[in-house]
């Protein structure tokens, strides 16, 4: 019994010297190669992580990130892949990318990265870092010219899908006003009857049917 109570003990010591031997993990800095984003672009962030250990060596280092976060929206962020052999008092570089979706809603995104070496969760860092959405607004339509061929007397229409392909509400549209110009062949002006005329809300990704009808 006793030998084997010095075997314990003994072990549980080397396990202590092992963890507080090892590197220290520092997360330096974190630069994104944008301030800011419009909906579908991509941004690339520049990580510096080191070890600040005067003499122990971190023989890899893990990461992971939180998703980037706006209230209960959310920007993936891709795995990070881990490194190797950090040295004593240095510093490694690495990047990755994070794409906002065409459809992501404006406004200042947050997320956590952490770093830690492998195996060791009390030995690790985490910094904070953000992206800013921009706030798009765009209207898109089916069709930008509508060609209509009737006998006089004869009514034709035809309908123009419009798309909120925009990031925020769009409100009060007005769909006369999308109108231009209309010419008949004689040059005369044409009475255009349009259903709806107007649309209170389209929120990003909505879409609104308007058919245009003339005599």
């Amino acid at each position: 019994m006793k030998k084997s109570l010095i075997l314990m003990v003994l072990l549980a010591i080397c396990l202590v010297f092992s963890v507080s031997a090892a590197g220290t993990v520092n997360i330096t800095s974190i630069q994104a190669s944008t301030a800011t984003v419009d909906p579908g672009q991509t941004v690339t962030y520049t990580v510096v992580v080191g070890n600040t250990h005067a003499t122990e060596i971190i023989p890899t280092m893990e990461f992971t990130s939180t998703s980037l976060t706006k209230g209960s929206d959310t920007i993936a962020v891709p795995t990070i892949s881990a490194i190797s052999n950090i040295a004593n008092l240095t510093e490694q570089t690495f990047t990755f990318n994070v794409v906002a979706p065409a459809s992501q809603s404006a406004g200042t995104y947050v997320a956590i990265l952490t770093a830690q070496e492998s195996g060791n969760s009390a030995n690790k860092a985490t910094l904070t870092f953000s992206l800013t959405v921009n706030s798009i607004s765009m209207l898109s339509a089916s069709e930008q010219n509508l060609g209509f061929y009737a006998e006089p007397g004869e009514p034709s229409e035809k309908s123009i899908i419009f798309t909120n392909t925009g990031n925020r509400e769009l409100t009060n549209l007005n769909f006369s006003n999308l109108v231009i110009n209309w010419e008949g062949e004689d040059e005369d002006d044409t009475d255009v009857q349009i259903s709806p005329t107007t649309r209170t809300s389209l929120l990003p990704g909505q879409t609104v049917s308007v058919k245009y009808e003339i005599e």
